[in-house]
């Protein structure tokens, strides 16, 4: 027997298993049902959250990106985490061997389980030049090549959060995007959309969060 055939005969098994197994239901009903995502770490079990200044590399302004940074990860963080939430002291993030220096983030807080986050983005914007072809009115089959910029913004944001009480780094996370603008969008913009997606993703994998799916009952 081919392949193909015995495949056939397994799906009108399949089916007719099916379509038994349904009549002999008495009910079926679909219902909505929550269900709690288990996160990579979770952070709620802390007293408190410190957020503290990230190290920037950028081709943009620094100062955009850190105030865009601390301040989505504090609003963002507040919906899910109801306890205390404040800005650390800034840090000197110079030399970036400061993310594994467990005796300082050790000694950076004077509050009992407390999480530190912080972390180092990289944002480049650089343009990028090209030929689209495009007719030269909406009617007309007459067809031109233009050239056109494009502006990029490449991003590598890696999040790290720390254990006040050990200092030592508990869960990292890297997170790496690009956005491509046609319209010309200022640079805040840009900023703030690409920072919001990352915070999110950080987010999802540090607290538990609720998701609603369909599942089907059947009684019998």
């Amino acid at each position: 027997m081919g392949k193909e055939k015995r495949l056939r005969i397994s799906l009108i098994i399949l089916s007719l298993l099916t379509l038994l197994f349904l009549s002999s239901c008495t009910e079926t009903r679909m219902q909505r049902v929550v269900v709690k995502a288990r996160p990579a770490f979770n952070i709620l079990p802390f007293n408190e959250i410190q957020i503290t200044k990230f190290k920037i590399i950028s081709t943009i302004d620094n100062k955009i990106i850190e105030n865009e940074m601390l301040k989505t990860l504090k609003e963002e963080i507040s919906i899910f985490f109801k306890k205390k939430i404040k800005l650390g002291d800034p840090i000197n993030t110079s030399d970036e061997s400061i993310f594994t220096n467990t005796f300082f983030w050790r000694e950076y807080v004077r509050t009992e389980n407390t999480a530190i986050i912080t972390g180092i983005v990289r944002i480049k914007k650089e343009a990028r030049s090209q030929i689209e072809t495009v007719r030269d009115t909406p009617l007309s089959l007459k067809k031109k090549n233009v050239l056109k910029t494009l502006k990029l913004i490449n991003s590598n944001i890696t999040f790290f959060v720390y254990n006040g009480d050990t200092g030592k780094r508990v869960y990292k996370y890297r997170f790496n995007y690009k956005i491509t603008d046609e319209s010309g969008e200022a640079d805040n913009v840009l900023v703030s959309r690409l920072i919001s997606i990352a915070v999110d993703r950080f987010i999802n994998r540090i607290v538990p969060r609720e998701h609603i799916v369909y599942r089907y009952f059947f009684n019998f």
